[in-house]
């Protein structure tokens, strides 16, 4: 999905050129004509479902890994560290933003800030659960151990 946001997007690059192109070799000339065709907001709309597509499939891997988690919320005590699914996905996080250099730094920092917004949603569900009926001070603390985890993760892309 990456490398077909980039792809669309130097195609779009190109597209005023390729129209050029295409209505001298009709038509003799582009500017007396003053019309233009059709391919740069086809792979406008193009670019916004991959970029859809890319979130989408970035939420779903991010729920798979939360889905793992399962909180004793009545532990006694924090284990001390942040959760091995936290880890897991901040992980994975960081591997799949190497994957965007290429991609505009607008669509990077939007597909992280959803990310990270998904993830917060997620773990408030978690804790707002009905099948929650009591949380102990331990789970509390686990739960503030994976959140300053979250926090202190900087994604540089």
């Amino acid at each position: 999905l990456v490398q077909i946001c980039i792809n669309t997007i130097h195609l779009e690059n190109a597209m005023p050129f390729l129209e050029d192109y295409i209505v001298a070799l009709v038509h003799g000339s582009t500017k007396q004509l003053g019309l233009r065709l059709q391919g740069a907001s086809m792979l406008k709309d193009i670019r916004s479902l991959v970029e859809d597509r890319i979130h989408d499939k970035l939420n779903d891997k991010i729920d798979q890994c939360l889905d793992i988690a399962s909180y004793d919320w009545m532990m006694q005590e924090s284990m001390g560290v942040a959760s091995d699914y936290i880890t897991t996905t901040i992980n994975f996080l960081e591997n799949t933003f190497r994957a965007f250099t290429h991609l505009p730094t607008q669509l990077s920092q939007t597909t992280c800030l959803l990310a990270c917004k998904h993830i917060s949603t997620a773990l408030m569900d978690k804790i707002l659960s009905a099948e929650v009926k009591a949380i102990s001070l331990g789970a509390l603390e686990q739960m503030s151990l994976d959140l300053m985890q979250c926090e202190g993760t900087i994604f540089y892309y």
